[in-house]
């Protein structure tokens, strides 16, 4: 059997060197840990919903900026035939939705907005001024109605 060099050390590998750790202090470490672990779970289900709300948000935004582009469109070709389901589907519906977004009232929307607004009720006046009293009462109400109600229940 050879004998190691003076040099080399050896190292007990059973543990009995490393400094013990009390009851309570393991116990303190573990609760250490499963609060960090909580912690660190309910942080991460936080910023899962904080990016569900704002994708939500963001994509309602775009769509409703792209409606009322294409909303500005279609109401401001020349010769437009208003029917009831015209003014119903095509104007009042679009218009309904962007008007009642919040992101139609920030800056960069707020004169877009309130031109649209301009604009459909220009186009309701008109109609109005171009049938009479009686016709327009109960057309207008159907459309109305029409305006926020599925097309199936018009």
């Amino acid at each position: 059997m050879s004998v190691p060099p003076a040099g080399n050390r050896q190292v007990s590998l059973r543990g009995s060197s490393a400094r013990e750790i009390t009851r309570d202090a393991l116990l303190q470490k573990v609760s250490e840990e499963r609060q960090l672990r909580s912690h660190l779970r309910r942080a991460a289900a936080a910023a899962l919903s904080i990016q569900r709300v704002w994708r939500r948000y963001f994509v309602i935004r775009m769509v409703s900026e792209q409606l009322q582009e294409d909303w500005e469109l279609s109401v401001n070709q020349p010769n437009i035939y208003l029917t009831n389901r015209w003014i119903s589907s095509n104007m009042l519906r679009p218009f309904i939705f962007f008007v009642t977004q919040p992101s139609s009232w920030y800056k960069a929307q707020q004169k877009k907005t309130i031109k649209s607004i301009f604009t459909c009720f220009r186009i309701i006046l008109n109609s109005i001024n171009s049938v009479g009293r009686y016709f327009f009462f109960h057309t207008h109400t159907y459309t109305c109605s029409c305006a926020i109600c599925s097309p199936l229940e018009c």
